[in-house]
């Protein structure tokens, strides 16, 4: 789902999960989904670090509600790439269910050919004009040009902060790296409510990100009316309104390459501990419409503090994929050190 506000990652390796398998066999008759292929409306790093004009994959409802997009990589066959990520959008649909449609309508005929040739033939796909796809690559095109001078290019060492607490803050996020959090939470839509009374934290949500191996990491909302607003402004981007977006932070995780270079030697030159050349950490504060603020030192030791404690989560709390695709309840208490200072996370799921 929130591949949609923060930009747009490649398409991946399909998984093939139990839940996918459910999904294939669950057909929507009279559903029909709309699809296209548009050149982006910005460029974006290559491979090689030159900047190109990359081509994207939309999938959406025929009221033009996004189900889902990605970027095409030019390294990788496109065919098997559009396969890939329609059957990733059936298991994960940016709104609603997960569902097979009985009818696509596509903007090309090398569209239709790709997907008569590899889906099952109960799925009709035709040509046909898309213009709710036009819309939403508009829709798209401010949000992608704000963004593109993003946290790749900022130095960590905002205002008051220092690289003593940049440090803490890495090595908190090398151990969420490890533990994978993404591999237990079925769906960035599976949360937890967080707890924290020394940071006066109360009834937080926080989503954990990257179950399709893209953007991998979690967003933390204040509360439940901002995660469901920040749901409902990624479900309708595609209409081309500027949609109302709650604060939030943000934690990710990206590749070396995608960094600048001051600010991969800053990293370098401080020693900052990584998980690996894939797991170059983020914080991110975003204010309403996607701007983004300077970070301080509390908004490093606060990302701190949930990268610990959710790792723990993930290493003490067994089965916590089944437990949610169960809708079992569950909690947890995490005791963890930041700043020198012993900090209580308590986790929720489900009706507690």
């Amino acid at each position: 789902m929130f591949c949609a506000v923060y930009g747009f990652a490649p398409a991946s390796e399909r998984r093939i999960s139990p839940r996918m398998m459910k999904t294939r066999k669950e057909s929507k008759k009279g559903v029909e989904w709309i699809a296209g292929c548009m050149l982006s409306p910005t460029e974006v790093p290559g491979h090689d670090g030159i900047l190109f004009r990359p081509h994207v994959l939309m999938w959406a409802m025929s009221d033009g509600r996004m189900l889902g997009a990605t970027l095409l990589d030019p390294a990788v066959s496109s065919s098997e790439q559009i396969v890939d990520h329609f059957y990733d959008v059936t298991e994960n649909p940016e709104i609603g269910q997960p569902h097979i449609p009985s009818r696509i309508r596509v903007n090309s005929q090398d569209l239709v050919k790709t997907l008569s040739d590899a889906l099952d033939e109960s799925i009709e796909v035709v040509c046909g004009p898309t213009p709710e796809l036009d819309a939403f690559i508009e829709g798209m095109a401010g949000h992608l040009n704000e963004m593109s001078m993003g946290p790749s290019d900022m130095s960590y060492l905002d205002g008051d902060v220092t690289p003593a607490v940049v440090g803490s803050f890495f090595e908190a996020a090398a151990k969420l790296y490890k533990a994978a959090p993404w591999k237990h939470f079925p769906d960035d839509e599976d949360v937890l409510m967080i707890d924290i009374p020394a940071y006066n934290v109360s009834d937080a949500v926080v989503s954990v990100i990257g179950q399709l191996d893209e953007s991998l990491g979690f967003i933390v909302f204040p509360d439940v009316d901002a995660f469901e607003m920040f749901q409902e402004a990624a479900s309708y981007m595609g209409e081309g309104e500027e949609p109302q977006l709650p604060p939030h932070m943000a934690v990710d995780f990206d590749k070396s390459e995608n960094f600048g270079a001051d600010v991969r030697q800053e990293i370098a030159d401080h020693k900052w501990v990584v998980a690996n050349e894939a797991a170059y950490p983020n914080v991110l504060c975003v204010d309403e419409n996607l701007s983004l603020r300077e970070r301080t030192p509390q908004d490093f030791a606060f990302a701190e503090c949930l990268c610990l404690a959710i790792a723990d989560l993930v290493k003490n709390v067994s089965n916590i994929e089944e437990m949610f695709m169960e809708g079992d309840a569950f909690q947890h208490a995490a005791i963890v050190h930041v700043a020198g200072k012993k900090v209580e996370v308590k986790m929720r799921a489900g009706d507690l």
